[in-house]
This record gives structure tokens, C-alpha cells and sequence, in this order.
């Protein structure tokens, strides 16, 4: 599971690369808000104190997170080697369900509130994901059923034809080229669909 969101564009520490962001907040770790705004402004990159305090804090509920993530994906291979049966929805629950029990027991509010915000992400790709899933059947569905629906219309149409006497073998062609291709002729008249010539 991916925990990094894109950054702001109005926020340029987030912009910096990973390395440089660990580097800025292992110095700010040892030393004030002010000093490391200085230290920064050595280097030409100009902030305020209010935005670097913003993102240290940001920087660092970031690092928990992944962190967080990276406890839970460990103890989720052990489950899976411990139940290979188990589906991958039910060990990541358990996981989860494991490192709540954990953090509560230890009254650790922060790390509880990132492993709830981990499972609430999870949680939320699992619903994107079946959502998209139920579209495309619904959509499967749909098409199937036009499909049937057109295959009963061109069959009668071409029970019709044969059953008429009066037409030449050209006239029952062209009758029944005019009804398979009646939609298509009704997409290109509208401009929806442009048939290179």
C-alpha cells in the first residue's frame, strides 16, 4: 500500500526530493525552528517558521505512517505463512485488527490513529476497487444484453426476408446489410462515429 500522496504545489518543502526532506528533518530534530530556517536559508531555500513547522510536523506523521504500513505488511507475511488459506482481504484485516489491540493495550494514541488511518486507506482502495469491478459487470451486462437483443432483431428480420418471395437474392442482402448496420448508420449520421473512407 502506497502511504505518500502527491504534495501540494504551494508547499515546497514537500516538493523536495526524499532524501533532502530526511536530511532537513534529522537537523531540525537536534536543532530550533529558527535555526533550522537559517540553516535552510544557507542553502537559499527561504521559509517561514509557521511552514516549517507545518511540514516537520506533516514530514513526520508521513514517517509513521510508513512505518506503520511497513509492521503491518511484515506481520502480514507471517499470517499469510502461518494460514496460507487465509484470503489476502482477511490477513490484511487481521493485521490490522492486531496492531489496534497492540496500540490500545500500550495507550499509544498516535500510532493508533495512523494504523486506523492505514486501515481506513485500505479500506477505502478495497471499495474503489469493487465499485470500479460491479461498473464493469454492470457494463458486461448491458452490452450482453443489447448484443441479445440486436442478434433477435436480425434474425427476425432475416426470417422475414427469406419468407419473401418477391425479393431478388441482391435485394434480401442489401435489406439485411440495411438492418445490421442501421445503429452504425445512426452513429455517423449524428457525427458520434466517423467511418474513414
Amino acid at each position: 500500500m502506497s502511504t505518500n500522496k502527491k504534495p501540494r504545489a504551494d508547499s515546497p518543502l514537500k516538493t523536495l526530493p526524499e532524501d533532502r526532506q530526511a536530511v532537513i528533518a534529522d537537523y531540525a530534530r537536534t536543532h530550533t525552528l529558527t535555526e533550522t530556517r537559517q540553516w535552510l536559508a544557507q542553502d537559499g531555500f527561504k521559509t517561514s517558521e509557521a511552514a516549517l513547522s507545518l511540514w516537520l510536523s506533516w514530514h513526520r506523521r508521513q514517517h509513521a505512517l510508513q512505518e506503520s504500513n511497513n509492521l503491518v505488511e511484515q506481520f502480514e507475511e507471517f499470517t499469510r505463512t502461518q494460514n496460507p488459506d487465509w484470503t489476502p482481504d482477511k490477513v490484511r484485516d487481521t493485521a490490522i485488527s492486531f496492531f489496534l489491540a497492540h496500540t490500545a493495550n500500550q495507550q499509544d494514541p498516535e500510532q493508533f490513529a495512523t494504523i486506523v488511518k492505514l486501515d481506513q486507506q485500505e479500506r477505502f482502495g478495497r471499495t474503489k476497487a469493487s465499485q470500479k469491478e460491479r461498473e464493469l459487470k454492470i457494463a458486461e451486462a448491458r452490452f450482453l444484453l443489447e448484443s441479445d437483443a440486436l442478434l433477435e432483431r436480425l434474425l427476425d428480420k432475416a426470417k422475414e426476408l427469406l419468407a419473401n418471395t418477391g425479393l431478388s437474392q441482391a435485394d434480401r442482402i442489401a435489406e439485411m446489410r440495411k438492418a445490421a448496420f442501421k445503429d452504425v448508420e445512426e452513429l455517423e449520421k449524428s457525427g458520434q462515429l466517423v467511418i474513414p473512407k
